[in-house]
């Protein structure tokens, strides 16, 4: 069995105000995960990211190429116990510098209860009319609580990865 590694980035900015790159750390992943599934995305964010054992809410962009192997994982923003601020220009941002063909969101909710608030829904919403915008596919958001998840797409009935 080999091991892949998965590089967490953080976006800074040059002097001239053009944002790029950095890579913050690496999580390793044997060959046999796969990232194939809304389960599977959920998996890897408790097993690899600890979002169950947050006592805030912590917003991520995954990132994947054609194939829809996982290129990285992007913390977008930290929030507090009940709401976390994403903007969809910083998500679509991250994925153009990235290369990324398509990208999934996944944040936590510290309560445990992973259904989704109102602003949870806006935000689904703004960043799908985004992601259309910029020509990059928008595979799914989901939200992990204690020992579940919530997909939109599997809740929407919309068939991803």
């Amino acid at each position: 069995m080999s091991t892949r590694y998965i590089n967490i980035y953080d976006l800074r900015m040059r002097k001239n105000g053009i944002p790029y790159l950095v890579i913050k750390d690496k999580i390793s992943l044997s060959s046999d995960e796969c990232m194939c599934s809304p389960e599977s995305i959920a998996r890897f964010a408790v097993n690899h990211l600890g979002v169950n054992m947050l006592a805030e809410e912590y917003v991520y962009v995954l990132s994947f190429n054609t194939r829809l192997d996982i290129m990285g994982v992007f913390e977008l923003s930290h929030g507090n116990i009940v709401s976390s601020v994403v903007d969809p220009r910083q998500v679509i941002t991250r994925i153009l510098i990235s290369g990324a063909h398509s990208f999934c969101l996944l944040h936590n909710h510290p309560s445990g209860n992973p259904f989704p608030s109102n602003d949870d829904m806006k935000v689904t919403e703004a960043v799908e009319n985004a992601a259309k915008f910029s020509n990059v596919n928008f595979l799914d958001h989901i939200i992990v609580g204690d020992g579940s998840y919530y997909s939109f797409m599997e809740k929407d009935g919309g068939v991803i990865l």
